[in-house]
């Protein structure tokens, strides 16, 4: 057991907790108010996105969204278009290469649970409300989430949307999500396991 070491998921360096929320939106050149919500719908655009935001048009949040589509065009114009029928601020984005900085921006992340998008969800140390895990690894992800005091899960929709606005009002609850995000975060992963290897291969060779 002494040749194992719990690193956490290597993830880039540009995961290391950055700028308060209203601060990267402010550079972002997003609105400072109200709070964010970034919802992530992986990299093939399989989200809940369309699904949030008809519950949106019928019963807004107190906040503005911000919609990371993937590489799915045909999805980000499905958005876009849903996105216009409603008169609150959404922000909607295709693949983008700033994720980091849309997280940054963000007060909560509203994502399925995949493991490495997590990983640099908790690395940002902000708080997770997970939808629509697929059965298996991204089930168990969720409950360890969960357990952990970093998510709070929704089922449906049209749930989402006050609970989004209750959590962002309850700014202790908020806080304490996050501190225990940032308690699971391992930012600097890629770090440690070079140290390892570095400090392993110096041992063999003094040996």
């Amino acid at each position: 057991m002494d040749r194992v070491v719990v690193s956490g998921i290597p993830v880039m360096p540009a995961f290391v907790p950055g700028l308060a929320p209203h601060e990267a939106r402010a550079r972002l050149g997003l609105r400072t108010e109200p709070p964010a919500a970034l919802v992530l719908n992986g990299g093939l655009g399989v989200g809940p996105a369309l699904e949030l935001i008809r519950a949106w048009k019928i019963d807004p949040s107190p906040c503005q969204l911000l919609i990371v589509t993937g590489r799915n065009p045909r999805f980000e114009a499905k958005v876009r278009a849903a996105a216009e029928q409603v008169p609150a601020p959404i922000t909607v984005y295709g693949f983008v290469e700033n994720i980091h900085e849309l997280m940054d921006a963000a007060d909560l992340v509203i994502s399925k649970p995949g493991g490495l998008t997590m990983a640099e969800v908790l690395a940002k140390g902000r708080p997770v409300m997970i939808m629509d895990p697929i059965p298996g690894q991204e089930q168990r992800n969720g409950e360890y989430l969960l357990e952990a005091g970093c998510a709070v899960r929704v089922f449906e929709a049209e749930e989402a949307c006050w609970k989004i606005g209750a959590l962002l009002r309850d700014r202790a609850r908020l806080a304490t999500l996050a501190a225990h995000a940032r308690s699971l975060g391992r930012p600097r992963a890629a770090e440690e396991i070079l140290d390892d290897l570095l400090a392993r291969a110096g041992a063999q060779a003094a040996g």
